[in-house]
């Protein structure tokens, strides 16, 4: 299987892992502790009781949107890397943006939760030093056209349109159809 296009995928599979993180750290049991009661002299002592909470359960729904910090970064990554052309100069800037962003975010809860955004973190790293250094080869037609050049469509295709146009009103068949004469 031949990937089209690394960054993409790289970015995705950081998406992923952030939201596998979120969804664990929401909903797993985080917290976990152990609990014995005392009893008096002569009884027999009871078994140690185990209970576990989620982030949720201990610190309530306003840790959700704490946790969802990283999987809309990595979702924004993502969005920059699907939706601008390879080699522009804002797709490495937004990239590189959002990357400092989720490290910054990994760094400052290193000691809570941050820690676990780790190589959802190293993975866009990854992505934007790889999209930074990439040579992609482009059409140089297409690299030097301005955008005003004929709205982005091929030369040959207006040139083609053109000149059917010109056939059209002449009353001369059109270039790439099919004619059909009728027969009575």
């Amino acid at each position: 299987m031949q990937i089209r296009n690394p960054a993409v995928f790289s970015t995705g599979i950081a998406h992923a892992l952030a939201w596998v993180v979120v969804i664990w750290l929401a909903f797993g049991p985080i917290y976990q502790g152990t609990s014995v009661v005392p009893v008096g002299p002569g009884e027999t002592p009871n078994e140690p009781t185990r209970t576990s909470a989620s982030l949720i359960e201990v610190n309530g729904w306003q840790v959700l949107p704490i946790l969802l910090v990283p999987a809309a970064l990595t979702g924004l990554a993502l969005l920059t890397v699907l939706f601008t052309h390879t080699g522009q100069a804002r797709r490495k800037t937004l990239l590189w943006l959002l990357t400092a962003l989720l490290l910054v975010f990994y760094i400052l809860g290193s000691f809570t939760i941050g820690i676990f955004y780790l190589p959802s973190a190293l993975v866009l790293l990854l992505t934007a030093i790889g999209v930074s250094t990439s040579r992609r080869k482009t059409n140089p037609g297409l690299a030097n056209r301005r955008r005003s050049d004929n709205c982005g469509i091929d030369p040959l295709v207006t040139t083609r349109l053109i000149e059917n146009i010109r056939r059209f009103a002449d009353g001369q068949p059109l270039l790439g159809t099919v004619h059909r004469h009728e027969w009575y």
